[in-house]
């Protein structure tokens, strides 16, 4: 086990035994980020915090809850079923393609992040809209402090310090951990490499830019959002925010904050395209003459001829990896797999964009889905993974503010008909 392995242990002890769930809930949140970890080291194979902590989150939940049966919530039916589905389709093509007895330990881990998923509706009762915001606030400081840390040290501005890469990188087996390569100077914080981070660091401005009367508390962490944006240097963060950007504002009611998003936008555009050209010319303009444009096409012509060869149900789950979530989840469970895939992400883009799904579910869930939107576009540009981390965090946050919203409309209704009949008796 390795040191941050030990520490991690006992902060999950020290949780478990708390009566708060709140803290269960946060600690599991936080493992989402820690992508450069591993919990136990066993041979060639590290277990992370994220599977870990999801598991025990599933414990606390049971715990709390008395009940080991997870319920599907009449309101939230279309994404909980959707889910469901996507994970049959998953184990369908493990089972058809003969490759279960292979690929266990990684079904087991989406089927892990599921439950999770589920059992954050459950305790979702017990928390509210200020306390999800605080949490995301907190992180969001912690991932840009260390993200000024990381592109100091990968730079050569500031030394390697060793405690340093054995709390947050201490991940030697991947080949993609960057943080571990000298005068590299992009920003990924706590994350392997730049197009990981941009799925937290997109959905999270917007998330903080939804609230209006919070905007100059946090105005400071927007700036150094979006300076760590630029710094990314990522096609895949600058593609998802200018995306996301035109989603906020065709979704958004303020006529003040879409002038202020567009000048800023373009403000942004000229000072890259006058002062940083030369970036913008490798991860954008040249970057389809690139070495890893034609790499990435290699593994998209490759995902291509084993979908033919298996256009229902795909080669496997994992057995195949192209340059976007599209081609991948093609490769790997077919036309089955993409409807699933996009059946769960329609209706959360939907719930994002509608304006009558914002006024009935409010401004914090509709932030959160734009968040999970921007996660979305980031697979569909660059990280073609289902059990990508940052996807699985924000779906855990949509459940808990999904079940509290639900819980509230509850309790209003129970007001308002208790007053109603306290009226007619009187």
């Amino acid at each position: 086990m390795t040191l941050f392995g030990i520490i991690w242990i006992i902060l999950i002890i020290i949780c478990m035994i708390q009566n708060n769930p709140k803290w269960m809930i946060g600690i599991t949140v936080l493992s989402s980020t820690l992508q450069c970890d591993n919990v136990l080291v066993i041979g060639d194979s590290g277990l992370g915090p994220q599977v870990i902590t999801s598991i025990a989150m599933i414990a606390k939940t049971f715990l709390i809850c008395r009940s080991w049966k997870i319920k599907i919530q009449k309101k939230a039916i279309g994404i909980q079923l959707s889910v469901i589905i996507l994970f049959l389709v998953v184990l369908l093509s493990s089972i058809k393609n003969d490759i279960i007895s292979l690929n266990i330990l990684r079904v087991l881990q989406l089927l892990v992040y599921i439950i999770c998923f589920f059992c954050m509706y459950k305790v979702g009762k017990l928390v509210d809209d200020n306390y999800i915001y605080r949490l995301l606030r907190k992180l969001t400081i912690f991932l840009v402090i260390i993200g000024f840390i990381q592109i100091g040290i990968t730079s050569g501005i500031l030394p390697r310090i060793r405690l340093i890469q054995m709390l947050f990188y201490n991940d030697t087996l991947s080949d993609v951990v960057y943080f571990t390569r000298n005068n590299y100077f992009r920003i990924m914080s706590t994350y392997m490499e730049p197009s990981y981070y941009s799925g937290y660091i997109v959905g999270i401005f917007y998330y903080l830019l939804s609230y209006k009367e919070k905007r100059k508390e946090n105005l400071w962490l927007l700036i150094l959002l979006l300076i760590q944006i630029l710094l990314s240097f990522s096609s895949t963060a600058y593609g998802a925010f200018c995306i996301l950007g035109v989603l906020f504002i065709a979704s958004s009611y303020e006529k003040r904050i879409k002038l202020y998003i567009i000048l800023g936008g373009i403000a942004g555009a000229l000072i890259m395209y006058v002062f940083f050209y030369n970036i913008l010319d490798t991860v954008i303009f040249s970057k389809m003459e690139s070495g890893s444009a034609i790499a990435r096409s290699y593994w998209n012509m490759a995902a291509i001829h084993n979908f033919e060869s298996s256009p229902l149900i795909g080669i496997g789950y994992k057995q195949s990896r192209a340059s976007s979530i599209v081609f991948t989840v093609l490769s790997e469970l077919g036309i089955l797999g993409l409807l699933s895939y996009i059946l769960v992400n329609a209706q959360i883009i939907f719930a994002a964009i509608n304006r009558k799904r914002q006024l009935q579910n409010g401004l914090e869930y509709t932030s959160i889905c734009l968040s999970i939107v921007g996660v979305v576009i980031c697979q569909l540009i660059a990280v073609p993974d289902l059990d990508i981390c940052t996807y699985w965090m924000w779906m855990n946050i949509l459940a808990l503010c999904y079940s509290h919203r639900i819980c509230l409309q509850k309790i209003k209704y129970n007001m308002s008909f208790n007053f109603t009949i306290d009226r007619l008796i009187d």
